[in-house]
C-alpha cells in the first residue's frame, strides 16, 4: 500500500499541479566521485553502478548508483571551478543537492511551475543520456532543488 492509502495521510496538490512525475534520482554533490561511489556501495551493499562520465555542459563528473529498479543516487563532482555545483561544495562541503523526477514533457512542466510562481534556475537543456533536464527551486518552505528529467530517448 502506498503512503496515500494509509490512514491519516492525505496527498494534496495545489490547483493546477500534478504529482510531478516518477522519482528518478537524488543528486549528491561530492568532492571525490570514486571515493563516494566506493563508500556508498559498501554502505548499501553491492549495487549496479554506471560508468563515471563527464558532462561538459554542466562541467561535472557524474556516476549513478542504482538503489532500486529505475531509482538512483547521482553522485556529482565539480570538474571546473565555475561548475554549477562548485559553490555548493565550497559552502556546504557537499551533500544533498537535488531530487529528480522523470516527466514526459519537461518543457510543459517547467512552464506550469513557472506560471505557479516557482523559480526556474536552469531552462530545459540537454543532459545525461541525451535526456532533457531542467532545474527549479520550488516556492515552498524548507525546499530542495528539483530537477525534471525526460524519459530516455529511443535508440
Amino acid at each position: 500500500m502506498g503512503l496515500a492509502g494509509r490512514k491519516g495521510v492525505r496527498v494534496i496538490f495545489p490547483e493546477g499541479q500534478s504529482a510531478g512525475g516518477t522519482l528518478h534520482h537524488i543528486g549528491i554533490v561530492v568532492s571525490n566521485l570514486s571515493e563516494a561511489v566506493r563508500q556508498y556501495g559498501l554502505f548499501l551493499g553491492r549495487r549496479n553502478v554506471s560508468e563515471p562520465f563527464h558532462d561538459r555542459i554542466q562541467r561535472v563528473n557524474v556516476c549513478f548508483l542504482e538503489v532500486a529498479p529505475a531509482s538512483y543516487i547521482e553522485f556529482i563532482e565539480p570538474a571546473a571551478p565555475d561548475s554549477p555545483v562548485s559553490a555548493f561544495l565550497r559552502k556546504r562541503q557537499g551533500g544533498l543537492h537535488h531530487v529528480a523526477f522523470e516527466v514526459a514533457d519537461v518543457q510543459a512542466v517547467v512552464d506550469q511551475r513557472r506560471a505557479l510562481g516557482h523559480k526556474v534556475v536552469c531552462e530545459p537543456t540537454l543532459g545525461f543520456d541525451n535526456r532533457t533536464i531542467a532545474f527549479i527551486v520550488p516556492r515552498v518552505p524548507n525546499t530542495v532543488l528539483v530537477e525534471y528529467v525526460s524519459p530516455r530517448p529511443a535508440p
